[in-house]
């Protein structure tokens, strides 16, 4: 089960998943304590889990910084909390038996259109899943434990269809966010359809097979790690401190070139 609420936590999504492979979306109004639309499927293997979850990361910038970025930019920085807009949410939906599939924008298009996760039943059933943007690009990928001790790793690999030109994106590049991003059904948006598909990206081998998977900050040090639990242990799997720390430089200098006078003091006394 996964709970998500959105616009200003006035409404909530939340997704069931049965060991009978009944799934079941419902979206409620909280206030008026209203089910305004539910869908239901039925899948051919028992559900392990289901993670409901944005492509974006969200992360509010600083509002003195949004003024010397562009339009374009603000509204990527800006939070769904302040303009009260509705999330273009996923569904992962994980099988014990079948390939994972992931349900797009399900706001919009309920459980109507869905996409399989590809290798994903090839390394026996899968276990666990965690939602984590590992490679800080601000965009989540989806992360798999299958009890045939393999932990796989998706990442979201945009085509834009509105350019006759345009060419897939190598896999090491940075995508741009949205999978079939449409408008909501309550709400306006000026997002264009984006479409793409998510692609296994990383894949690592373990002694035993993996029963959970978290993405927190257990070091105290704003940096989360990978927790996966297997049968027999525990593992604790950590960026790469120099990697981290000149990404991290690179973005502030890019930053702090934008910047006019009266930004860049308030930046400086901004507590990070």
């Amino acid at each position: 089960m996964d709970v998500r609420y959105i616009a200003d936590q006035s409404e909530r999504l939340t997704a069931v998943g049965c060991q009978s492979g009944y799934v079941r979306l419902s979206y409620v109004d909280v206030k008026k304590k209203e089910v305004l639309q539910s869908w239901e499927v039925l899948q051919d293997g028992p559900v392990t889990s289901v993670r409901l979850f944005s492509i974006r990361t969200t992360m509010e910038c600083p509002v003195h910084l949004l003024a010397n970025f562009g339009s374009d930019a603000a509204s990527d920085y800006g939070s769904d909390v302040e303009t009260f807009e509705i999330p273009q949410l996923q569904l992962l939906v994980t099988n014990a038996i079948k390939p994972s599939v992931l349900y797009s924008n399900v706001v919009q298009n309920g459980l109507g259109s869905k996409q399989e996760l590809i290798d994903s039943d090839s390394f026996d059933c899968v276990l666990c899943s965690c939602i984590a943007d590992v490679d800080f690009d601000g965009h989540n990928e989806i992360i798999l434990g299958t009890y045939g001790q393999e932990m796989l790793v998706y990442k979201f690999e945009r085509l834009d269809t509105s350019d006759a030109n345009s060419e897939r994106q190598p896999l090491d590049k940075q995508p741009d966010p949205a999978l079939l991003e449409t408008s909501p059904i309550t709400r306006q948006s000026d997002s264009k359809p984006i479409v793409g598909t998510w692609q296994l990206t990383y894949k690592r081998s373990f002694a035993d097979p993996l029963m959970s998977l978290r993405y927190i900050d257990i070091t105290n040090d704003s940096l989360c790690e990978l927790m996966v639990v297997s049968l027999k242990g525990l593992h604790v799997l950590q960026h790469n401190l120099q990697e981290v720390s000149q990404l991290c430089k690179e973005r502030l200098r890019q930053a702090v070139e934008k910047l006019n006078e009266d930004a860049f003091h308030a930046l400086l006394l901004e507590s990070l």
